[in-house]
């Protein structure tokens, strides 16, 4: 947080980027930072102040939730060999779910040390309590009605508050300026991924018939209609629509992701296989990627020599 994000502030600001560090996983590394520097201590630690565990449980339903989740679903790439931009976007959504997951175990194996029942409590987080712990411990942390308050409704207000947030300084406040000056938004750069795959999702939030972009058309004008006809968007979809439903389409995203993440923290060795998910996912992606542009590389060679040859060929037959 003190040196990656600078930097990758600084970077952004020099490609005409700035925009995105509004973008909701710098808030919600924030929100995991902020609580690990403020509070002292885990779960373990704390086991009897109700408004520290609630706090928790919103912070790591962000963390483990739309944060985590956004990794796979936006498909983040890392491998050796990769710029070091790579390594950086994977670690924003992974890494504060990694250290939360972290200071839980070492909290309660310290906690249980302290208290000398190793061998009543030999495994504390991963499900050895005593009796009396686990059954006061279901009892607060299984009720559905606290789940649905501090594990699905507080971090659902968080990212909706961030949402207007975003919207208004982005698609009212400063859209002129983005449009007059191009600067790039998390909502541009989506929209032109969705647009080159061409799926679902760009059908939904753009509202367009599948359709080839006009030759030329890939540096927009400051009207927005200009911008709409050049992206070959139907006549009648307005930005603020588009904006609306591609809102619609994050926020269902995050509601499920905050139901999954619940269910997944609240068991230790669940927790543990998605730290190991989370992990495995980005490095098979970064592999994949870095596989395929070795094969077009290949490929291009391969052609290239072809070319050479079929020229040289035709040299020799004119001579």
């Amino acid at each position: 947080l003190l040196t990656a994000l600078p930097a990758r502030a600084v970077g952004f600001a020099r490609r005409r980027w700035g925009f995105f560090m509004l973008d909701f996983c710098y808030f919600a590394n924030a929100a995991v930072a902020a609580w690990l520097l403020l509070e002292g201590g885990g779960e373990a630690e704390k086991n009897t102040e109700d408004g520290t565990r609630n706090l928790r449980a919103a912070v790591v339903a962000l963390a483990e939730g739309p944060l985590a989740a956004a990794a796979l679903a936006w498909r983040c790439g890392w491998c050796p060999g990769m710029p070091l931009s790579h390594l950086l976007s994977t670690l924003v959504h992974v890494l504060p779910g990694a250290a939360l997951f972290a200071r839980e175990v070492t909290a309660a194996a310290a906690a249980a040390a302290a208290a000398g029942k190793q061998q009543q409590q030999q495994r504390p987080f991963f499900g050895g309590r005593g009796a009396k712990e686990e059954a006061e411990q279901r009892q607060q942390q299984n009720s559905l009605l606290w789940s649905f308050r501090y594990q699905f409704l507080a971090p659902l207000l968080f990212y909706l508050v961030w949402q207007l947030l975003y919207f208004c300084v982005v698609q009212v406040v400063c859209r002129d300026s983005i449009l007059r000056n191009r600067h790039d938004t998390s909502y541009r750069c989506l929209a032109r991924r969705a647009a080159r795959a061409d799926n679902f999702w760009n059908l939904l939030v753009r509202g367009r018939e599948p359709c080839e972009a006009r030759p030329g058309a890939l540096r927009p004008s400051p009207s927005s209609r200009e911008v709409d006809e050049r992206r070959g968007l139907r006549r009648g979809t307005t930005a603020a629509a588009r904006c609306l439903r591609y809102g619609g389409v994050q926020l269902a995203f995050t509601a499920s992701t905050l139901a999954a993440a619940a269910v997944v923290t609240g068991n230790g060795k669940l927790w543990g296989c998605w730290q190991v998910m989370k992990f495995a996912a980005p490095l098979w992606y970064g592999v994949e990627a870095a596989a395929k542009a070795r094969r077009r590389a290949a490929e291009r060679r391969v052609e290239r020599a072809v070319a050479e040859a079929a020229a040289a060929a035709a040299v020799n037959n004119k001579n």
